[in-house]
This record gives C-alpha cells, structure tokens and sequence, in this order.
C-alpha cells in the first residue's frame, strides 16, 4: 500500500503545488514540514524500489526493506511494522508493461546462521530538499510469508500498478 506521504508527493508533483506545507512523520518518527520540494521524494521512489538494502535492523536509508511484521496495512504507516533483515544478499530481475504495471522480483539468499520469514516489505525514499530526510512511501505485507533457511533462497514479487485513466 502507498503511503499517505506518496500520494501528497504525486499530487505535488501533478498539481506543481507551491507555498503548501505537510507535516509527516520521517523514519524515525519526527514530524517534519515538507515545502515545495516534496516531488523529489516521488522521483526518487522508482530507483529505490531497485536499491536493496541489507545489513540494517532498522529503516536506515532509501531503498527496499524486508521485515518480520504483519501488523495491518494503514495509509498512516511511516515505518515496518516490524524488525528489517540483515543477514542476506539480493538480486532482482524488474519488468515494466505498456499497462502501468512494474513487476520486480528479488532473490534473497540468507547469509546468516538463522532462518528468517519475510512478512512485510518497505520502500524508503529520500527527500532532498529542505527539512531533508527519508520517509516509508510504500507498505505491503506478503499474501504468504516466505521463510529462508540459512544458505537457502527465496523469491519476493512485488507488483506497481500504476493506471492513469485517459
């Protein structure tokens, strides 16, 4: 599910809004007021949904997190839900269609000694303009979570459908 904060930054980015202040809360928590700027949080979203990140327990820069949460899906939602995984390595294969639609699937391989079970995935974008910071733009949790024994793989797929009507 998109967040509130990526849908204030499509329609910012439409509307090319300026003189408009949003509160929203960054990863962390803090509310911060975001200007004019805030498109540069949507232009970002399509490479960090490419940018896996691993090694971090908690939300630290923007990219792609998978997590052990499953706490219900709200459009308020500004971090997971639960603990982000560390000990794995990633690859990903992304098609785009005519329609809209973006399908990335990611390979995970667990490096660590413990199995881990994918619940929940988050994208992290940055803001670069003035009050600068990252913010969850996107939550899902699985349909079925996928559990990655220690040396095993696993697969995510993700699905934008992103429809404009004409």
């Amino acid at each position: 599910m998109f967040t509130r904060i990526f849908y204030r930054a499509l329609a910012h980015r439409i509307a090319f809004a300026n003189g408009y202040t949003f509160f929203e809360k960054d990863i962390s928590g803090s509310s911060k007021a975001l200007t004019s700027g805030l498109y540069t949080l949507f232009d970002s979203f399509s490479n960090d949904v490419c940018n896996v990140r691993s090694g971090y327990t908690t939300l630290n820069g923007n990219g792609i997190y998978f997590g052990d949460g499953d706490d219900p899906l709200s459009i308020e939602d500004y971090k997971l839900s639960g603990e982000c995984f560390s000990t794995f390595t990633a690859s990903y294969s992304k098609v785009m269609n005519d329609n809209g639609t973006t399908t990335i699937t990611y390979t995970l391989t667990n490096t660590g000694e413990e199995s881990f079970t994918v619940k929940e995935v988050g994208v992290v974008s940055y803001f670069s303009s003035s009050p600068y910071g990252y913010f969850l733009t996107y939550r899902d949790l699985l349909e079925e979570p996928i559990t990655i024994e220690p040396g095993g793989v696993g697969q995510v797929t993700l699905t934008f459908d992103v429809n404009v009507p004409s």
